[in-house]
């Protein structure tokens, strides 16, 4: 194009990742299903006449059936270079059905139920014998949590990622990537819900389980992009690394169920039976239809969120090199409404101004916060800004005031005025000025742009 190098490429590929199950799910420990058949407490003398009887089934819950879960992904991908940039787009989709969820299992268990209050407390010389107590045959349902192939997570998005040539006027290069993803996490099988309703003082879910087939699960989505800015000075041995993080939107939303069952379970036999419009007349089956709230279905989305970082390295010498990592100088992070409520993401902020920035005007944009307790005052946010600068900087990267003076001169090399304020900070520190506030108020004249504040050993503010 041009006379110039236009290289554009096209690429797939597809895989299957499979996973084992792990020791315990394929050795669980045995299940101990303990039911009271009679519980008498004899108030007279409860340590000598009381009785309990339990009936206990012991039942292995290995599932014989289980199989490693399977996870299938294909992409594809195109690729642009052209004078040094590069664009690539990347497509994927990826589907498991086979993912391992511990399920509910539900079964009739037989057990004798004795009615306590025949006992005649008084001709009681023991506990009660349970022969001489009447009972009645009864059947009820109890579940257990098994191992199983029952997730399913599908997964698509697009990943995106620009790398530009070195601007050798300003020596940086711009790095932009970023992501959009969609997930969903939800059952790949039927699965067994209790209810909690009463019906004749018995609870339904001792004689009616129901199926469902349904989507248990929700729907994640979000998008991301980042902005890279990489400046390198050799000869001073710098390399600056701005960078901005923005989470455009972060998003769930719970997936709709059906809540009528596809069939139910009985205990008198332990038999599955399709629900129909007989069982939702039934007076016990009735109540195995469930309702929600279509508030539950709203989709939730949490807003854009910005992040500034900075990050600076020092090579000194042939084999040592330092770097200082600031991570979140600047925040972008507003306020929103979920279910009716405000959320704040930040602190709430009124108008007075901190005395630090009038020691590094454009380094910090920071006001004090309300008196709540939970954040830094004026002066604590001063002090470790000056703890910030003096050991930090001029301490802990023991940069040289030679290479200083050049990189003051040519500030506008870097990529971000921020990083000027630091150089004209570091530079007459290294001069032997100290720091000191302003007194609030004592401004350059209108319209100028405020340089840090300096006192020299005679007291004259520079």
């Amino acid at each position: 194009v041009a006379g110039k190098d236009l290289h554009i490429s096209i690429s797939g590929g597809y895989g299957v990742t499979t996973k084992m199950p792990t020791l315990d799910y394929l050795y669980p420990d045995l299940w101990y299903n303990d039911i009271v058949q009679l519980n008498y407490y004899d108030v007279n003398k409860p340590l000598e006449y009381s009785r309990v009887n339990i009936i206990t089934y012991i039942e292995d819950i290995t599932n014989y059936d289980l199989k490693p879960a399977r996870n299938h992904k294909w992409e594809v991908r195109g690729d642009i270079s052209f004078e040094g940039n590069r664009l690539s787009v990347t497509y994927f989709h990826e589907n498991l059905t086979s993912g391992f969820r511990t399920s509910s299992f539900y079964a009739p268990f037989s057990y004798r139920k004795y009615d306590h209050s025949a006992v005649d407390a008084s001709g009681l010389q023991g506990p009660p014998a349970l022969e001489d107590i009447p009972y009645t045959d009864m059947k009820a349902l109890n579940g257990y949590r098994q191992s199983a192939n029952g997730s399913r997570i599908d997964k698509q998005g697009i990943e995106f990622q620009f790398t530009s040539q070195r601007i050798s006027a300003l020596r940086t290069a711009v790095v932009i990537n970023g992501a959009w993803f969609r997930s969903v996490y939800t059952n790949s099988r039927p699965m067994f819900e209790t209810v909690a309703d009463v019906v004749d003082n018995r609870p339904v879910s001792e004689e009616y389980v129901g199926l469902y087939d349904w989507n248990d699960g929700r729907v994640n989505e979000q998008f991301n992009t980042n902005f890279q800015l990489d400046t390198q000075i050799p000869e001073w041995g710098l390399i600056f690394s701005t960078s901005v993080q923005c989470m455009w939107f972060v998003s769930t939303r719970v997936m709709w169920k059906n809540g009528v069952p596809v069939s139910y379970m009985a205990a008198s036999d332990g038999k599955l039976y399709p629900y129909s419009e007989e069982s939702a007349a039934d007076p016990k089956l009735q109540f195995l239809i469930k309702t929600y709230n279509d508030d539950l279905y709203k989709k939730q989305t949490i807003p854009t969120a910005v992040y500034v970082n900075l990050k600076a390295t020092k090579t000194i010498g042939k084999w040592l090199r330092l770097s200082l990592f600031a991570n979140r100088i600047l925040d972008y992070l507003p306020s929103y409404k979920m279910n009716g409520l405000l959320i704040r993401r930040n602190v709430h902020l009124t108008d007075v101004q901190l005395t630090v920035l009038d020691l590094a005007p454009g380094l910090l944009e920071a006001q004090r916060a309300e008196t709540d307790g939970l954040d830094l005052s004026a002066g604590e946010l001063d002090a470790g800004f000056e703890f910030f600068v003096d050991e930090i900087f001029m301490k802990g990267l023991l940069i040289s005031c030679g290479d200083l003076h050049a990189l003051r001169h040519r500030a506008h090399l870097l990529p971000a005025n921020i990083c000027g304020d630091i150089i004209r900070i570091l530079y007459l520190s290294c001069q032997g000025l100290k720091p000191r506030r302003r007194p609030y108020g004592a401004h350059s004249a209108a319209g100028a742009h405020r340089l840090p504040v300096f006192q020299n050993s005679g007291g004259a503010y520079l």
